[in-house]
């Protein structure tokens, strides 16, 4: 189940990030024909290194990492602890945060850990499993937000950066590129999700 986690909370920050990147990218690609040193020119490769990061930097404040407890029961009805972690993205200030309903659902406690430090209780649990989608809210106010972008405008090739709380070690970033568009995944028997 946490491989599925995060996975498809990857494959969202992912997908909805990849915009903020080309922005920053084509601005540093701008730049590059103005190198301020023209004895030693950044080469592509550099550039780009460099455009991930201001990405990583103005993105990484917006994602939080969530993780999650559940009572269970084995075969002889003995309650034991379940745990498990996932990602989200703050949508507005006071404390809204969208995350995946795989994440949540069934979870007895929510934790929300802050780019900041910060580590605060979910209050409020909205959920939609048809879409795998859910919205939780703290009690923080004047939180950075996350500008969402166009995935449909995505194109195979293009770099994205995926952040989110991998394996529920923390936040950590990784990049690639989108190497496909309009994947079916099976989140559950009968049900799909597109990329």
């Amino acid at each position: 189940m946490l491989k599925r986690v995060v996975l498809i909370t990857g494959l969202i920050i992912c997908l909805l990030i990849t915009s903020c990147l080309v922005s920053a990218c084509s601005n540093s690609s701008d730049e590059l024909e103005e190198s301020p040193n023209p004895t030693q020119p950044q080469t592509l490769e550099q550039n780009s290194l460099s455009c991930i990061a201001d990405v990583v930097a103005q993105v990484k404040p917006a994602v939080v990492a969530i993780n999650v407890e559940a009572i269970s029961y084995d075969i002889l009805n003995r309650a034991y602890r379940e745990q498990g972690a996932g990602s989200g993205w703050i949508v507005d200030e006071d404390g809204h945060i969208v995350t995946n309903n795989h994440v949540v659902a069934g979870a007895d406690t929510i934790t929300v850990t802050l780019d900041d430090g910060r580590v605060l209780t979910a209050e409020e649990v909205s959920t939609d499993p048809l879409t795998d989608l859910a919205v939780i809210k703290i009690d923080a106010r004047d939180l950075p937000v996350l500008k969402v972008g166009d995935s449909s405008a995505s194109s195979i090739g293009e770099w994205v950066v995926v952040i989110g709380n991998s394996l529920g070690r923390g936040i950590s970033a990784t990049q690639g590129i989108v190497s496909s568009t309009q994947v079916s995944l099976a989140v559950s028997p009968g049900k799909h999700w597109m990329t």
